[in-house]
């Protein structure tokens, strides 16, 4: 009896030392497991704009709220609110890059309406959408906020899958600047973010743009295909691509144009200035309305579903805003002024000739030569034909426009204007050091 009771002790003592040994190599385990998720690509929960959190409502406790500085990148001056819906979800786009559409940014600023729109028509699944909300009132702000709600409950937040307005959205970024810093400013953020992200390539929509069925699947085609060209002009600059490699060489937009215009004319000017080859769809131009044309767009333009319009709905549908965009017409202070003062001509002249050319075929334009430049009166090389100061071609003038009678419609709306640029000094550092 004794011998018997000494071997189930001696059993239950074997028993206790497997679970021991059991229980040790689990807490080995899950000490790995911790150590590995540290270097998961999961987003800090971090927000810093309260108000914003209850516009959003209880359903914004289910992203992640993060500041671009959090990530290392604290110079965004302008942008108060940083929105993502990025979850706990182990989804990560370097994981599905071979089938996501890498970025899409819009801009918008008045209508919520477009701006849905817009965001309803992403038929592709794309890793990042950045909306750029610019500001227009509190108001404005609020019932655009409203509408974002419905496209933060995607991919990451699948409590609620029903309520998802695009599950094409993989991330949904809101940044929300407290003043009008124009659609120059918007670009500029845009490029922050691309540089914050690491982004190879994003296209820049304006919210008066809905994506036609399966474009966004042939550009990111296309952009793949030609990882080192600069530019992409899908529909102008309605709804265009920039590469890293194209903010790298041609630099953030010039925030002198303000609120809007020839911003475009001189961002493919400075293109063709450091040797930018860029891509031009066939079988479509922006002034070419025949029927053709039109069903080989990238995008439908207009106020509504059923209306096609080229010029911005935006500015037509604020009439304060409008008044500013008509002051940039100023016969010898506004946009095109600016031009031929940076440039010794009016640069929208030769941009229109290239970019609104027929041509059957896609094609891809390599940067002009000196000759060619000079064949359209384009003598200058560097902005104010001066090289001293103005050596690098991404540069332009910063405080000038705060002058009396200086010559830029930002200076002619000035009294409008922000007091701050979107682009500091130091953001070039940044931009050079991209891998």
């Amino acid at each position: 009896m004794l011998r018997g009771t000494k071997y189930m002790n001696r059993s239950r003592w074997r028993s206790l030392k497997h679970v021991w040994k059991l229980l040790f190599a689990l807490s080995i385990l899950s000490t790995s497991l911790v150590r590995s998720l540290r270097h998961f690509p999961f987003k800090t929960v971090v927000h810093q704009d309260a108000e914003l959190k209850a516009e959003l409502g209880n359903s914004a406790n289910k992203a992640v709220f993060n500041t671009f500085g959090q990530r290392g990148y604290d110079n965004l001056p302008v942008l108060e609110t940083h929105i993502s819906n990025a979850s706990s979800s182990p989804w990560t786009p370097k994981a599905n890059i071979s089938i996501q559409f890498e970025a899409l940014i819009v801009f918008t600023m008045i209508r919520h309406d477009l701006l849905d729109l817009h965001l309803a028509s992403i038929d592709y699944p794309t890793a990042h959408v950045f909306v750029i909300l610019n500001y227009a009132s509190d108001g404005i702000k609020k019932t655009m906020l409203t509408v974002l709600e419905k496209y933060e409950k995607c991919p990451g937040v699948s409590e609620f899958p029903q309520q998802c307005g695009n599950h094409n959205i993989r991330e949904l970024h809101v940044l929300s600047s407290p003043q009008n810093i124009g659609f120059a400013g918007n670009c500029n953020t845009g490029i922050k973010a691309m540089m914050e992200f690491n982004l190879r390539y994003a296209v820049f929509s304006g919210d008066d743009t809905r994506f036609l069925p399966l474009k966004i699947e042939r550009a990111k085609t296309i952009i793949h295909k030609h990882p080192d060209l600069c530019m992409f002009h899908f529909e102008a600059y309605s709804s265009f691509a920039i590469t890293r490699v194209g903010i790298q060489k041609i630099g953030p937009f010039d925030e002198n144009f303000w609120p809007a215009y020839a911003e475009d004319c001189d961002y493919w000017f400075r293109a063709l200035l450091v040797g930018c080859s860029m891509f031009y769809r066939g079988g479509y131009s922006p002034d070419n309305r025949t029927p053709r044309s039109m069903s080989n767009a990238f995008v439908e333009h207009g106020d509504t579903q059923d209306q096609h319009s080229l010029s911005s709905v935006t500015y037509k549908s604020d009439p304060e805003l409008g008044r500013l965009v008509q002051g940039t017409l100023h016969p010898t202070r506004g946009r095109f002024a600016y031009l031929v003062r940076k440039w010794g001509l009016n640069t929208c002249d030769y941009y229109h000739e290239v970019t609104n050319k027929w041509r059957e075929e896609d094609e891809i334009v390599l940067a002009p030569n000196s000759s060619e430049l000079a064949h359209h009166n384009a003598r200058v090389s560097y902005p104010y034909n001066d090289p001293i100061n103005f050596g690098d071609t991404r540069k332009w003038l910063r405080e000038d426009w705060k002058k009396p009678e200086a010559i830029s419609s930002r200076a002619v709306n000035r009294v409008h204007a922000p007091g701050s640029l979107v682009w500091q000094e130091a953001d070039y550092m940044k931009l050079d050091q991209l891998s």
